[in-house]
């Protein structure tokens, strides 16, 4: 049984199609009924690989039910989901409707716990471990949000006990107006996320045992020699008649990923060009994607960005740089 742990959304659900495909399968066990299913020729939905049903269990409860009734079984793989805050919150018996920092870390560092466990119950029953890390250089791919931001302010939480944040809520909003508009919803955001920080703690081990690690962007970018290293140490020959139609599939999954990776490599560039006025092409982006930029203006150049009626960003930095105000709101330190 192949047991695959990412931190955050790097390309997991790709890869265990990708382990099916090349090994020769035609059907897999989907998720979530357990059905044998057809294995597709391609996995690539809109703005990701799910059209292939992964086996997706969420928190330790889940899993170990899952390797107890498949742990012997060579042609069974699964991505572990981290325990929803939702969840976790029910552990604690804390009310996660409003959520302070310190809230956060309890719920978080429970998080850890659960995922901890989960490893080292895979690692007791002779799984083979596939651990996705995310690469420094590309540690904010995870604040894409493909949405409108709507997932965001419903998903993740904001720091709500921060006072000076709600006395701008209150400034700015009430209830009927919230979410009307593109420019709230974003500057809202802006104000709120905190990119640099981890959205789940990393599992208590210490890797000593056998497990293959793979570095997301080697995966993004040379998947092809990642899945060739990855099979000799599964021990596994690749079905070579299929690889033709997986390059394929694969292009096309890395075109998908090129806007959010092109983003992550260079908000910092980004920035300093929109603060001194240097002209560069932005990437396509997401609503959130700008917030992030707007983000940084705010908390480490004391800017903002002229944004009523503005619903998409310019696709330039020089455009943006001449959109600049300074900062008005009171916001506490973080860089």
């Amino acid at each position: 049984m192949i047991a695959m742990f990412s931190h955050g959304q790097l390309g997991a659900t790709f890869l265990d199609w990708s382990i099916k495909y090349l090994r020769g399968d035609n059907t897999y066990i989907g998720w979530p009924t357990l059905d044998r299913t057809t294995l597709c020729d391609n996995p690539l939905k809109n703005s990701n690989a799910h059209s292939h049903k992964k086996i997706h269990p969420e928190g330790f409860c889940n899993t170990q039910c899952l390797v107890d009734r498949y742990h012997h079984r060579d042609d069974i793989s699964f991505d572990f989901k981290e325990l929803g805050f939702d969840k976790v919150g029910e552990q604690l018996a804390l009310d996660v409707t409003h959520l302070d920092s310190v809230k956060i870390h309890q719920l978080k560092l429970q998080q850890q716990q659960d995922t901890t466990a989960a490893v080292l119950y895979c690692v007791e029953k002779n799984c083979s471990i596939i651990r996705i890390e995310i690469n420094p250089a590309v540690k904010m791919f995870q604040c894409y949000d493909r949405g409108d931001g709507h997932e965001w302010l419903t998903r993740r939480y904001p720091d709500c006990a921060d006072s000076l944040q709600v006395l701008w809520w209150k400034a700015f909003f009430d209830d009927n107006e919230f979410g009307i508009n593109t420019w709230d919803r974003r500057e809202y955001m802006a104000l709120n996320v905190r990119p640099l920080d981890d959205p789940a703690l990393p599992p208590l081990v210490d890797w000593k045992f056998k497990n293959f690690r793979i570095d997301c962007l080697q995966w993004w970018m040379m998947g092809a020699a990642v899945l060739t290293q990855l099979f000799e140490w599964l021990e596994v020959d690749i079905d070579c008649s299929r690889w033709p139609t997986w390059q394929l599939a694969y292009q096309q999954w890395q075109q998908i990923l090129q806007p959010d990776i092109e983003f992550a490599l260079n908000v910092d560039v980004f920035v300093t060009a929109i603060v001194s006025g240097q002209h560069l092409q932005l990437p396509p982006m997401t609503v959130f994607q700008e917030a992030i930029l707007q983000h940084f203006l705010i908390y480490k150049h004391n800017l903002n960005i002229k944004t009523w009626q503005l619903e998409t960003f310019p696709n330039n930095t020089i455009e943006l740089h001449q959109l600049l105000v300074p900062n008005h709101h009171p916001v506490l330190p973080l860089y």
